[in-house]
């Protein structure tokens, strides 16, 4: 066997542990997105996934889900992805709740948020 081969066995068979783990992860996550959802209901409302790391967040704002991506990833550096790019419409983010630094990220982003909604009611 090849040593693709080889790391694709070692993977199967250490399987359940990384499986537990990245479960792990996702879940506080959730904890964390839920939180921050909470601190912001007049800019998203979401439903955590049922299963997978993946999910979809509305924005509740008039501004298009890719014009506030955009503004996120060049003012903040935090990288979202609008909905329109998977056909369903511009009302909506993709979020990734699989990395082990999405709270940091989130942190940021939270920060961000923030000072927008000071920076338009001063």
């Amino acid at each position: 066997a090849g040593p693709s081969e080889m790391l694709a066995a070692i993977t199967m068979r250490s399987g359940q542990p990384l499986i537990e783990a990245n479960c792990q992860i996702i879940k506080e996550n959730v904890k964390h997105f839920e939180k921050f959802v909470r601190e912001v209901p007049h800019l998203f409302s979401w439903h955590a996934p049922q299963a997978g790391s993946i999910a979809l967040v509305k924005l509740l704002t008039d501004e298009p889900a890719k014009a506030f991506c955009h503004r996120t990833v060049t003012e903040a550096g935090v990288g979202l992805l609008p909905s329109e790019y998977f056909e369903f419409g511009d009302k909506y983010l993709r979020i990734g709740l699989g990395r082990r630094n999405f709270k940091e990220c989130l942190d940021v982003l939270r920060d961000y948020v923030t000072k927008a909604k000071k920076r338009s009611t001063a």
